[in-house]
């Protein structure tokens, strides 16, 4: 909201809805996931108890607590990386530690990916719109000391 400030209320008013949006709508599937979820001892009983069925292929995979904390946090992490670093910087940080930590990729895919991807957004931002983007609070710092 703080670097939207600056823009008149036409221009913020649509990503400042998807923001508060999404930031409610997952507080609220996190907050009802962590009140419906069973202790784990539970969990183990009732599935020590019942009879082998047999194997269905799941088609639906289930959103744990766990892995909502997890996407909140990988989405906390771009999101100060950008603020500090800036656009450019965070995009090729960030993909590269997600593949890495959480895709588990390996080199070769890693570099290819976030080359791809710094590649398509110059393209798309740079030279397709003419777009500037956000140089980050570091950005600002060394701009601002260098005269």
């Amino acid at each position: 909201f703080y670097f939207s400030i600056n823009w008149g209320i036409k221009s913020r008013l649509m990503p400042e809805m998807i923001v508060i949006t999404g930031g409610v709508l997952s507080l609220w599937q996190l907050i009802k996931m962590k009140t419906m979820a069973k202790p784990v001892d539970e969990t183990v009983k009732a599935e020590e108890v019942k009879p082998e069925k047999e194997a269905l292929p799941q088609t639906k995979q289930k959103s744990t607590p766990r892995s909502e904390w997890t996407m909140i946090m990988w989405v906390g992490i771009f999101f100060t990386l950008t603020i500090l670093l800036g656009f450019w910087v965070s995009i090729a940080l960030f993909s590269v530690l997600f593949l890495y930590i959480f895709g588990r990729e390996n080199l070769k895919t890693i570099t290819i990916f976030t080359i791809s991807l710094w590649v398509g957004i110059y393209v798309a931002f740079g030279m397709v719109m003419k777009a500037y983007l956000y140089g980050g609070v570091l950005g600002y710092l060394i701009e601002s000391l260098s005269g």
